[in-house]
């Protein structure tokens, strides 16, 4: 069920947190960063992401042997969580990096431009992967008690 923790995160991010600098002006990166200036929204994942993946992991050893329908969904949802993961560390994270923890540097107002229009569109495509992982862990809760 971490995938539905996910999915509230990532719909929270997009309609809340994004529109606060979706433009890519200089102006709302640096109104953004100041807001977050004790922690950020990336603490949650750091707490989130290990769980899901471990929580993936035990689910698709325990039901290993439960049948062909459990098998494939726990393992598309294994998959996708570690798909997740592995998108957000070396993705998204390089980027936030760059647009919100650069508090000396210079930031290349194009660069900036740039990145948060890609960073918005994958956005878009880590949602869609999370709503196929939450549809995916459902159905293979509701096969595991089909099976019993």
């Amino acid at each position: 069920m971490t995938f539905a923790f996910y999915l509230a995160a990532m719909l929270f991010d997009i309609l809340v947190l994004v529109p606060n600098w979706r433009s890519g002006s200089m102006e709302e990166i640096q109104l953004f960063n100041n807001f977050f200036h004790k922690t950020e929204p990336f603490d949650f994942y750091k707490v989130i992401m290990p769980i899901s993946t471990a929580l993936s992991v035990i689910c698709f050893i325990f039901f290993f042997n439960r049948g062909n329908p459990i098998f494939i969904l726990l393992l598309i949802s294994l998959l996708i969580d570690i798909g997740i993961d592995a998108v957000t560390w070396y993705y998204f994270v390089p980027i936030n990096e760059y647009l919100f923890f650069e508090k000396g540097g210079q930031l290349n107002p194009e660069r900036v431009s740039e990145y948060v229009h890609s960073w918005i569109t994958a956005d878009y495509l880590r949602v869609g992967l999370i709503m196929i992982g939450f549809y995916t862990s459902i159905a293979a809760v509701h096969f595991s008690y089909r099976t019993r």
